[in-house]
């Protein structure tokens, strides 16, 4: 593994999912100042200054993001997310 580091100051990054992986990555996006966006029907945390999509996942939620993090109990999302 190569370490990398990235500043994502203002980029969009989407999360797909709403559970406590979720909540973890957002916290640290927001301590990096990136604008968070949560894809999820469910959501089991303070979304505070982020953005919520209360949609099951869709393409169209990732078009535009500089960075996405799929975090669900579905393989088939997760896969889904990935191919996208």
């Amino acid at each position: 593994m190569i370490p990398v580091t990235l500043s994502i100051e203002n980029k969009k990054v989407v999360i797909v999912g709403g559970g406590n992986i979720a909540k973890r990555k957002a916290k640290s996006y927001l301590e990096n100042k990136a604008q968070v966006i949560i894809v999820s029907p469910e959501i089991s945390f303070d979304y505070s200054g982020m953005e919520w999509i209360k949609d099951i996942y869709s393409k169209q939620y990732i078009q535009d993001a500089f960075m996405v993090y799929t975090a669900t109990n579905s393989v088939e999302v997760n896969h889904q997310v990935i191919e996208d």
